[in-house]
């Protein structure tokens, strides 16, 4: 197998990559530009929207609109002209941002946070369901990023950055992130740098 550099792309803050199998491209945020992003590996072409707030994550709704985590809570975004439409506003601190998010197998978008200024146990961990209604999944966090489920969509793996670990918690659909946490990697302290 061999690697090759598909997209050299300046982001100031890249996050969330998700593939969209239907169009066969590749979308991703800037989250501090507040733009969203779409590659097609067949032509090398990206088209880009700015909503003008900082984003940190998008999911597939339908071919004319995502479902965002934006700074301050959930919205949608519209392909068209870059307009969101909230569905539920989270945080109220003006010090703190959604950074990264995924739709899980059932159907609802989960989104963590981090403060601009990141520190311990300062963040959470959120979903909203196809209610508008909104969960914590898990509090006490540090820097909320990299997350995803198994194919039976009942474990969840998760990183919050500043614990340097990997995680491993049990997920169901109806109560979201349920005990049974354990650690499955934990990062050397060098590790990235």
């Amino acid at each position: 197998m061999s690697v090759e550099l598909a997209l050299r792309f300046d982001a100031e803050v890249g996050e969330g990559p998700i593939w969209d199998s239907q169009s066969r491209e590749l979308i991703f945020v800037d989250v501090t530009r507040g733009s969203i992003h779409r590659f097609n590996p067949s032509n090398s072409q990206v088209d880009s929207i700015n909503i003008g707030i900082h984003i940190g994550a998008v999911g597939l709704l339908d071919q004319s609109r995502y479902i965002a985590a934006v700074r301050d809570g959930f919205a949608t975004v519209d392909l068209a002209d870059g307009k969101i439409n909230y569905l539920a506003r989270v945080l109220e601190s003006e010090d703190i941002r959604f950074n990264d998010g995924k739709c899980d197998p059932f159907g609802n978008f989960v989104a963590g946070t981090m403060r601009y200024q990141p520190a311990k146990a300062s963040a959470a961990l959120y979903s909203i369901d196809s209610s508008k209604s909104v969960k914590t999944l898990i509090s006490g966090i540090g820097l909320s990023n990299g997350l995803c489920w198994d194919s039976s969509g009942k474990k969840f793996f998760y990183i919050d950055t500043l614990s340097r670990q990997v995680a491993l918690f049990d997920y169901d659909q109806e109560f979201g992130v349920v005990g049974n946490r354990r650690v499955v990697y934990e990062f050397a302290e060098d590790a990235g740098s």
